[in-house]
């Protein structure tokens, strides 16, 4: 990752109404890594993947648009310490994660 590529937070931008398609395009080949992680979309509460207001659909949305600008970088969950259960965050996190990204490539 260079200095000045981007970090897209898909938290952050349900926080801000952001729509991931076009944050994601307007970024192109800046875009150098991305954090997955859910909330109320009023809180920054890095809660599991569809504990907040994701669903399978948004996040499925989210890898279609990472697919269609051509990024192959960087994926990482960022889930807080101090949840009820962390690790169990992270574990069904990357579940989701893996599933999506199997789905995808059986799509190609």
């Amino acid at each position: 990752m260079d200095s000045s590529d981007l970090l897209f937070d898909i938290g952050h931008a349900q926080m801000s109404g952001e729509d991931p398609r076009v944050a994601l395009t307007a970024a192109g080949d800046r875009l150098g890594y991305v954090h997955l992680d859910d909330n109320d979309g009023i809180g920054d509460l890095h809660l599991a993947l569809t504990d907040g207001v994701q669903t399978r659909q948004s996040l499925t949305d989210l890898f279609t648009v990472l697919d269609d600008v051509g990024y192959a970088g960087p994926v990482s969950l960022e889930m807080k310490s101090d949840l009820p259960d962390p690790a169990d965050a992270i574990r069904r996190s990357f579940a989701i994660v893996q599933d999506l990204s199997e789905q995808n490539l059986t799509k190609e």
